[in-house]
């Protein structure tokens, strides 16, 4: 079982790894480890170290895995371990840590490692070794009296030259190595890696930032802040060097703060006046108000110095401020533009990096608000619709000709929306409703197979003289329009149609093709509009002859069940279909599943579910209503709103 069926040799002898290989088990294996009653401490470490290695960068750690492997399978110094003893070493803990040959054989060729790869390669070494080690004890961790001779060096070289600088003996007859110049950059190892001692300090460089610097107030009001940030980063920058090792939160900031300055006015200034204004409106709102998020906003610390127990931490949260952003992330791209909230992310995420991958925003998850078409772009669009109607689909039914049918889905997946994409601007939520409701008759069986008994009729009826009394045209101005009024227009407009001309369909095709056609509407609507319910009308009893029957109804049964919250009643009619008789002998366990959605209930449920008499519901109440029919079926559904009729069909 992962992580035990790969060596820990492997991550050093074998490197580069593929890090998105390993790092996609790691959560199977934390919720593994998560349910044992007791925990080894070799789980533990390798807890750890699968930490440490899936929040490196990837990049990074592909560019270094090959130098620091070839350093350890050909070791420059005699005095080293041979490699193959080394990797014949299993994981014990006799000597009282784990993996002592692999230790001594890392500290031997780290000198070589730092020489010929990087200083950064030797620091991961040491990193991803000692987050595995230093779970069994201080002594297991990989020694640094070596490297730190080497940094002590190195720092006093730099300090004298700092002295000579600020004195003025280097202004004018000494020429400055490029190698001293940037030895601040090469030698400075992260601070969680290094052992300070009692008379080396890490300088908070924060304050020279300025006063009450916060990250939500840089993002969302920085137009105030900008120039003297900006203007200050220098000063920042300058400070952070000449540290003897690098904190994460002065790498996390100057991260930030580097993109941030480097803003092009044209493009800021517009997103930064409105971002302003919605920061501002934010803090004002009350703890009750509906659309209230609390603002996690502190200032960075302004101590002269890092403690030690700051540099020491090791378990490192989410900045505060990214659960707020993310509580108000739809609002921002609302009120001022999805391009807001996007940039407004991307700094963000720059600076909350550092803190590990669990804590970057997606913002795919924030919906992208509609966006109000001009006359031109909704012609353009019209444009890709005609390619659909070139293939049979029919307004109501969405598919038609049976005939056409992949024709139909196969420019609907391919042309029509290569269409789309080339397209600024699409009507919404039409397009979005129009989509996922294709997408549902293109790719799920069930409902392919249902137009191909029933569509045809549906599409011949609805264009035929039959339905000639009813005002059938759509315009584009309704049905586009959309949530901008909310809805109703749209909404009353295709229920005076279904209505309309469901008693044509009732009379040539029959009451299951009435239900289909409001179902292939309702699942539309609820994208749409999720307030309007298309309510079936109650349609004569007495049918003409069906076109076709597909099966032969076998059993019926009627179950009426309470819910426990609403107390409110729903009477179920199933009608089972099949094409074998099937005995049933014993009553089967019923066994909870979770509440799901009508679209998942219909790619699921192999049976024909018509849903009737449900009243009373309050708008989008989640009533969960189980069904267990003498036949034998196990189901679960989920009502939202006045939905009067819903219609699950598979045929076998």
């Amino acid at each position: 079982m992962f992580p035990f069926n790969m060596s820990f040799h492997a991550y050093f002898f074998y490197g580069p790894l593929n890090p998105e290989q390993i790092c996609s088990q790691k959560k199977s294996f934390d919720e593994c480890v998560e349910k044992l009653p007791c925990i080894s401490l070799q789980s533990e470490a390798y807890q750890s170290f699968l930490k440490v290695f899936c929040e490196s960068e990837s990049e990074e750690y592909v560019k270094l895995g090959s130098c620091i492997a070839q350093q350890l399978v050909q070791p420059t110094e005699e005095r080293c371990s041979l490699p193959d003893e080394v990797l014949k070493e299993s994981f014990s803990t006799d000597a009282g840590c784990p993996f002592a040959k692999l230790a001594g054989l890392l500290e031997c060729v780290l000198p070589s490692i730092e020489s010929n790869c990087s200083l950064r390669a030797s620091e991961h070494v040491q990193k991803m070794f000692n987050s595995f080690a230093g779970r069994f004890g201080e002594s297991c961790l990989m020694s640094r009296a070596a490297e730190l001779s080497v940094i002590k060096r190195l720092g006093y070289l730099l300090q004298l030259l700092v002295s000579a600088c600020f004195q003025g003996d280097l202004q004018n007859d000494v020429t400055v190595s490029p190698e001293i110049v940037n030895v601040t950059v090469a030698v400075q190892p992260s601070c969680d890696v290094v052992t300070l001692e009692s008379d080396e300090i890490i300088r908070n460089c924060v304050p020279s930032l300025g006063s009450s610097i916060r990250i939500g107030q840089t993002l969302l009001d920085g137009k105030s802040k900008f120039l003297d940030l900006c203007h200050k980063l220098e000063y920042f920058i300058n400070c952070t060097d000449a540290q003897f090792c690098r904190t994460l939160e002065h790498d996390s900031l100057l991260d930030m703060l580097s993109r941030f300055c480097k803003l092009e006015a044209a493009t800021f200034n517009p997103i930064a006046k409105c971002t302003t204004e919605f920061y501002h409106r934010e803090q004002e709102r009350k703890a009750n108000d509906s659309e209230y998020c609390a603002i996690y906003d502190p200032e960075f610390s302004s101590d002269e110095f890092y403690s030690d127990s700051q540099i020491r931490m090791t378990t490192r949260s989410c900045p505060a401020f990214g659960q707020s952003l993310q509580c108000m992330a739809q609002r921002l791209a609302e009120r001022c533009s999805y391009e807001a909230l996007k940039l407004t992310y991307e700094l963000y995420n720059a600076y909350s990096q550092h803190y590990g991958s669990r804590c970057v925003l997606d913002i795919q998850k924030v919906q992208r608000p509609p966006v109000v078409c001009t006359t031109k772009e909704d012609k353009q669009f019209n444009t890709c619709h005609d390619e659909l109607l070139k293939q049979g689909m029919n307004k109501f039914t969405f598919m038609g000709n049976p005939e056409k049918t992949t024709s139909l889905c196969v420019t609907f997946t391919g042309p029509y929306r290569s269409c789309l994409a080339s397209l600024n601007c699409t009507p919404e939520p039409y397009t979005k409703a129009f989509r996922e409701t294709m997408s549902l008759l293109c790719f799920n069986e069930t409902m392919k197979s249902v137009f191909g008994k029933s569509g045809a009729c549906l599409a011949i009826t609805i264009d035929s003289a039959a339905t000639g009394m009813c005002d059938l045209s759509y315009d584009d101005d309704i049905i586009w329009s959309g949530l901008m009024d909310n809805g109703d227009s749209a909404c009353r407009k295709l229920s005076s149609m279904l209505s309309c001309i469901s008693e044509a369909v009732l009379e040539r095709c029959g009451e299951e093709s009435v239900d289909l056609l409001y179902l292939v509407n309702s699942l539309f609507m609820a994208q749409y509009d999720a307030n309007c319910i298309l309510e079936k009308p109650m349609l004569t009893t007495t049918m003409a002859e069906e076109p076709s029957k597909v099966t032969e109804l076998i059993t019926e049964d009627t179950t009426t069940e309470t819910d426990s919250v609403t107390d409110t009643s729903v009477t179920v009619t199933a009608e089972l279909e099949t094409t074998e008789p099937t005995e049933w002998t014993e009553e089967p366990e019923y066994t909870e599943t979770e509440t799901t959605s009508e679209y998942q209930l219909l790619m699921s449920v192999p049976t024909l579910l018509l849903i009737t008499n449900i009243t009373s519901l309050p708008y989008k109440s989640n009533l969960s209503f189980r069904i267990l029919l003498k036949c034998k079926v196990k189901l679960v559904g989920l009502a939202s709103g006045h939905l009067i009729s819903i219609v699950l069909i598979t045929f076998n």
